[in-house]
């Protein structure tokens, strides 16, 4: 088992299933709805535990009705909450999915109003005492300067950086891997080659495709 440090966004999906995508002031009525953690650090940290690692977030959580919904969340993918930063002030980062049961598309609209991990809080986390520490590449303020406390006082260590959206100045963090990402960390952590570590995180990823949410992925 490796012990993982995720660092990065975690939100709440709302999932509105409706029958076709509704047109411009319709009023339609949803098939369902349902809320489920989100964010692309908290999806990766939930496969990895899934596949048997101990996991842990570094985010910030609000302290509204929805950080409740999340928090809980959070917890029952055996994620370890405690190095969450928590805020009074401002709100849960919501995504809220629409998903057409006629096509299968996903329409998402994303509200955030929530501050992202303070550089402060990163650097009182005794990163040493993990395995591997996964970025998400975001919070670009302070990405770079908790990349460079956990290269001081990590050894041996891998750090990964996920980069999946362009923002403005994240390329000053290229020079320091969802569900792919997941399998493609744990494959490699368990010291699999690169080529067979691509293929197993594919298949997962393939697997997950097939399926809404990820739970029971290995199932």
């Amino acid at each position: 088992m490796v012990k993982i440090l995720g660092i990065g966004n975690t939100l709440l999906d709302v999932i509105i299933s409706t029958p076709y995508f509704p047109n411009e002031n319709e009023e339609l009525r949803a098939a369902s709805r349902e809320f489920q953690v989100g964010g692309n650090v908290s999806n990766s940290l939930y496969v990895l535990s899934q596949l048997g690692h101990e996991t842990s977030i570094v985010s910030t959580l609000a302290s509204d009705d929805a950080a409740k919904k999340l928090l809980k969340g959070l917890k029952e993918r055996g994620i370890n909450t405690a190095y969450l930063q928590k805020f009074i002030q401002g709100q849960t980062p919501t995504s809220y999915v629409i998903l057409n049961q006629q096509t299968g598309s996903r329409t998402i609209t994303h509200f955030r109003d929530l501050a992202e991990v303070s550089f402060k809080h990163f650097a009182k986390i005794k990163v040493e005492n993990f395995d591997w520490l996964h970025f998400e590449g975001r919070n670009i303020e302070n990405l770079a300067g908790m990349m460079n406390i956990a290269k001081t006082f990590l050894t041996y260590q891998p750090i990964s950086l996920e980069v999946e959206k362009e923002r403005d100045g994240i390329e000053q963090i290229i020079p320091l891997g969802d569900t792919f990402n997941g399998a493609l960390i744990y494959a490699l952590s368990t010291k699999q080659p690169l080529e067979e570590a691509v293929l197993f995180a594919s298949k997962l990823a393939a697997r997950k495709c097939q399926q809404l949410g990820l739970d029971n992925l290995l199932t």
